[in-house]
């Protein structure tokens, strides 16, 4: 098997029924995870992350959320792969001013020399110290577990 290096472009998106601490059969969660990095000879991966999410609320007006952040880890073109996220900023909602980390786990195929596919489980914490609703809050933290589908473009 040959190593490639190169760029990487990714597509991951979560479930349209989400699984997280704060949801309930009412909710219907749509989760987007942008991702731009640079795979190395040794399959490290080096990149950012941008993260578009959607909550919709039965009877009630959808809440948006968005989150930016760099990650590392380690990437072959096919195979298993990890990748750690430090998301420096998040919003969501009412709540701003947002931190944490996130942690994806899963498996990558090739379908040809361009592109690739696969699953992940994706793992999210974040901490957020503003409310734009609640003057009051200190920090509010939201724990996280989406199954993901992901797509890969490799130039």
């Amino acid at each position: 098997m040959i190593l490639k290096t190169g760029d990487a472009i990714g597509l991951t998106f979560g479930p349209s029924n989400g699984q997280g601490t704060q949801q309930t059969t009412d909710v219907q969660t749509t989760l987007y995870d942008l991702k731009l990095g640079y795979i190395f000879p040794i399959s490290w991966y080096l990149g950012v992350i941008h993260s578009s999410r959607s909550d919709n609320v039965l009877y009630r007006n959808a809440d948006y959320g968005t989150t930016n952040g760099v990650s590392v880890g380690y990437l072959s073109y096919t195979g298993p792969y990890f990748m750690v996220h430090y998301l420096f900023q998040a919003s969501r909602a009412e709540y701003s001013r947002g931190s944490g980390t996130q942690v994806d786990v899963g498996y990558k195929f090739e379908a040809n020399d361009r592109w690739v596919f696969g699953l992940e489980l994706s793992h999210r914490a974040l901490t957020y110290q503003k409310s734009d609703q609640n003057s009051a809050l200190e920090y509010y933290k939201v724990t996280e577990v989406f199954p993901m589908a992901s797509v890969g473009y490799l130039f």
